[in-house]
């Protein structure tokens, strides 16, 4: 992003997927600028008929049906050219918002980390919406300054070539100000943008820590932050309006300066009859349209200046990888009712960071459980994004059922993996959306059979509409327990080969915990299991135990092996859990 035009020219590329309807609305536009100037001519006519020729109505009556005739025909295809280019930019937004979407999908939560959950919502929804004026206004409009002028220049200098002087001599100096003046424009959108992500980013952070907030008495003064982010926002916003109105100030006064020349040159022709009063009058009427595109592109400048702003934001977005992660070309589907996993010297360090994972030797066999142990910081969630595929080793290789594992796509290989994490995230939409999650063409018939199998079937039948009762509606209602229940309900939908437990039950109630241990234990039968391991009765139920320390694996093996091997494991495995 160091090319500051390179924003700008990632404008224009998104338009070309529609290039055809850029094409047609240019050319409607064109074809309403050519019956502008054959209106011009006809209203001259009409006038000078009648005032130099004291015509009447017979004499004038086929230039008067022309002139009716022509007005709603150009007024038609300006309407349609203008709901051609509205429509144009409702494409493009859709279709970037879902480009956008699946980009931020396909990255991963590893590579949005980087950016503040506020600001990438701020993005995908305001950041997009104002390239709507770009394409719907400034767009358009620069092509009619492109076309208008043109044909005004090349239908008047044959009959009042110094007026048709006059104008093109002022032609450049009006854009030129106008660019001149836009250039600040353009560093204050990029700050009042700035500011608005910044805004966005706090005010997201107070909704989720509200509570911590309000226990700690201390949301009145985020109030009065929010209040002072919101002033500067409307101080900055006012400040680019500010220039902008001076730059639409600047066109307006080169245009009536060039417009009032011409009136001069005009007048002073017509007295000393160098010029007859159909051609002067045509100059007059053609001088304000000339202009008329060009004031157009002063009033939408702004747009285009939001646009580039925004465009920037969304190209930082557009341009996520998962840290160390290359594209993979390939697209075959991984087909496997059973899953084995081998990592053989698997090393990765995060960009920026003393941490990750170094020489890494594990081998799972197919519907075996392996408990990943260790303390904070150790690698243990580093070992489970490169299992995910969030992250790829910068070293070694991981190898599925005997194949490198970049061998598929991320999309495939994520297909046959169930995931159960501490907090599950419950989605905006019904609780059969949440569920529906895991498969998306299940029936009704496995939908209800993977409810009972979580031990859900009670709670959706207290529930007002049952499966069909919306998440947003049940805030306070939905327990922790309740909420893990559901996605054990969407992990046994998926009927993946391959399941992985970030302690699901680490939050629970012992009885809860109970409840859903026994459900998981259903749910792990004949399938490969991973899970990160934080307490006893996990790692007691493991078929085999890797000690993380600092990276690297300090010590493996079945519970009956390290009992055997190491005095603290024998004495933490004789021991039991308080309850």
């Amino acid at each position: 992003m160091s090319d500051p035009s390179s924003p700008a020219r990632w404008l224009k590329s998104l338009g070309k997927p529609f290039r055809q309807r850029l094409l047609l609305a240019s050319t409607l536009s064109g074809g309403a600028s050519v019956l502008m100037i054959a209106q011009a001519w006809l209203a001259a006519s009409v006038i000078a008929a009648v005032v130099v020729d004291n015509a009447g109505l017979a004499e004038i009556r086929a230039a008067l049906i022309a002139l009716a005739i022509v007005i709603p025909i150009r007024l038609w295809l300006n309407l349609l050219a203008a709901r051609i280019s509205h429509d144009l930019a409702s494409r493009v937004l859709r279709r970037l918002r879902r480009k956008l979407v699946r980009r931020i999908h396909r990255a991963g939560p590893i590579a949005i980390q980087r950016h503040a959950g506020g600001e990438i919502a701020t993005t995908l929804v305001e950041g997009i919406e104002a390239l709507r004026g770009y394409f719907a206004n400034y767009l358009p409009v620069v092509h009619q300054a492109a076309i208008v002028p043109a044909a005004i220049l090349i239908a008047l200098f044959p009959m009042d070539w110094i007026s048709a002087s006059v104008l093109l001599v002022a032609l450049p100096l009006a854009p030129a100000f106008m660019y001149l003046v836009g250039k600040g424009a353009e560093a204050l959108n990029r700050r009042q943008w700035e500011q608005l992500t910044r805004l966005g980013a706090h005010f997201l952070d107070i909704l989720r820590g509200l509570t911590t907030l309000k226990l700690f008495n201390v949301s009145r003064a985020e109030a009065a932050i929010i209040e002072r982010l919101s002033d500067d926002y409307r101080r900055g916003t006012m400040a680019v309006l500010r220039v902008a109105f001076l730059s639409s100030a600047v066109l307006e006064f080169f245009a009536t300066v060039a417009i009032a020349m011409v009136a001069i040159l005009v007048g002073f022709r017509l007295l000393e009859t160098h010029i007859s009063l159909q051609t002067g009058l045509f100059a007059l009427l053609l001088a304000p349209e000339f202009f008329l595109p060009l004031r157009r592109m002063g009033v939408h400048y702004h747009d285009r200046l939001q646009a580039v702003a925004s465009a920037e934001k969304i190209l930082a977005l557009m341009t996520l990888e998962p840290p160390g992660t290359a594209r993979a070309d390939n697209t075959e589907v991984l087909r496997a009712g059973r899953i084995e996993l081998s990592l053989q010297g698997v090393g990765f360090h995060w960009p920026g960071r003393d941490s990750g994972v170094d020489d890494i030797d594990i081998d799972i066999p197919a519907a075996r459980h392996v408990a990943i142990a260790g303390p904070s910081g150790a690698g243990k969630s580093t070992l489970i994004s490169l299992l995910l595929g969030f992250v790829r080793a910068d070293r070694g290789s991981i190898r599925v059922n005997g194949k490198p594992l970049a061998h598929w796509t991320p999309e495939s290989w994520r297909a046959h993996i169930a995931w159960l994490p501490q907090q599950p995230a419950l989605l905006h939409g019904s609780i059969r959306d949440n569920l529906l999650i895991g498969r998306p063409d299940a029936d009704d018939a496995v939908l209800h059979a993977a409810i009972e199998q979580a031990g859900l079937g009670d709670f959706i039948a207290g529930l007002p509409r049952g499966l069909d009762s919306p998440v947003g509606d049940l805030v306070g209602q939905v327990s922790g327990g309740e909420a893990q229940r559901i996605a054990l309900a969407r992990a046994f939908l998926r009927d993946a080969p391959l399941l992985i437990l970030d302690e699901p039950t680490a939050a629970l109630d012992p009885e809860t915990e109970r409840v859903i241990q026994h459900s998981i234990e259903r749910l792990a039968e004949q399938r490969t299991v991973i899970s990160i391991a934080h307490r006893l009765h996990t790692l007691l139920s493991a078929d085999q135990i890797i000690v993380l320390r600092d990276g690297r694996i300090k010590q493996q093996g079945s519970p009956a092996e390290l009992m055997q091997d190491d005095p603290t494991w024998r004495r933490l495995f004789h021991q039991r859990e308080p309850a």
